[in-house]
């Protein structure tokens, strides 16, 4: 881009250069524009007054009908909304993130605000849980106006490639309808600590790895115990890890069916991770079909860097961003 700019630039600069040559007068950009071009005797605006670019006077010029060092100078004038929008769409042409001042991108900014004092939904009101649920479905339907975010499968399942970090779950807000049937767990007990939530895809493998941090209760981090244990020394969490296969079951919904779990932390790491199967007896599950031991997920709306989706069998809404 930079490259074409600059011959862009080097094109124009020569192609003002030879008409003031040519007509031996100043050069009026309004005219180049497509506005009527006037002739210097006809011109009432003096030709080092017109915007945005002037030449020097002819008896400025050299012999050599070259212009002088300086002689193409830049009026400086606050540029108007109309090339403020032009130059934004320009430098976002490429992205994949909605266009800037657009409503899509006004309600995505909306709704990360929203979600960032809510703890993954845990502290969200009832209220609160509405508005994150009126937010997402105002986005994709933007999404569905534009033709854009709203991800078609196969072709754009490289797009969840990567690691994401959920950022909402209306499980924890315990909220209905839309939101989820089901209520989450509380996230700070006086046992435990739930720690951050990761997802790994590996579009690849067709595979999917669900972390999950469990950590001390705070009140037992404060004491400065853990620190004093010397197989831990101070790093007490311990990291879940849950593998699952995963198959297009739709043009926007995938399948997941459970395959294995590793359990990882300092207090057992001279054993290694320790591995156990999830599915049933060891065997492996078909994501092709519907089962008790599969689950689908509608993926309602994805941009690279921020994605939604509904669980299929209790409705809860999930928000991951891309880290």
């Amino acid at each position: 881009r930079l490259a074409s700019s600059a011959a862009a630039l080097a094109v124009g600069v020569a192609l003002v250069a030879a008409a003031a040559t040519a007509r031996g007068t100043g050069f009026s950009w309004r005219g180049a524009c497509g506005s009527p071009a006037r002739d210097a005797g006809a011109s009432t605006v003096p030709r080092h007054a017109q915007w945005p670019f002037t030449l020097a006077a002819p008896r400025q010029q050299r012999r050599d009908g070259l212009l002088p060092m300086g002689a193409v100078r830049r009026r400086h004038r606050p540029p108007t909304g109309a090339a403020v929008m032009d130059a934004v769409v320009v430098a976002e042409g490429n992205s994949k993130l909605p266009p800037p001042l657009s409503a899509a991108a006004e309600i995505r900014a909306t709704l990360i605000s929203r979600l960032s004092d809510l703890d993954r939904g845990a502290r969200a009101t009832p209220e609160e849980a509405e508005e994150i649920e009126r937010l997402a479905e105002r986005l994709e339907e933007e999404a569905a106006k534009e033709g854009r975010w709203r991800p078609a499968l196969p072709r754009d399942l490289q797009d969840l490639d990567g690691r994401w970090r959920l950022v909402y779950t209306s499980a924890f807000a315990g909220r209905g309808g839309i939101g989820g049937r089901k209520r989450g767990i509380s996230l700070d007990t006086p046992l435990l600590q739930v720690g951050e939530i990761h997802q790994v895809y590996h579009t690849r493998d067709n595979r999917v790895d669900t972390s999950v941090t469990i950590r001390p209760p705070t009140w037992l981090r404060n004491t400065g115990l853990l620190d004093w244990l010397p197989v831990i020394e101070g790093d007490a969490d311990t990291t879940i890890t849950l593998t699952q296969h995963f198959e297009i079951a739709r043009f926007d919904t995938l399948r997941y069916t459970w395959v294995d779990g590793t359990i990882r932390s300092r207090a057992i790491a001279l054993f290694g991770a320790l591995r156990f199967p999830l599915a049933l007896l060891g065997m492996g599950t078909d994501a092709f079909t519907e089962s008790p031991l599969a689950d689908t997920h509608t993926l309602r709306y994805c941009d690279g860097d921020l994605r939604f989706g509904v669980g299929a069998r209790d409705g809860e809404l999930r928000v991951y961003v891309h880290t």
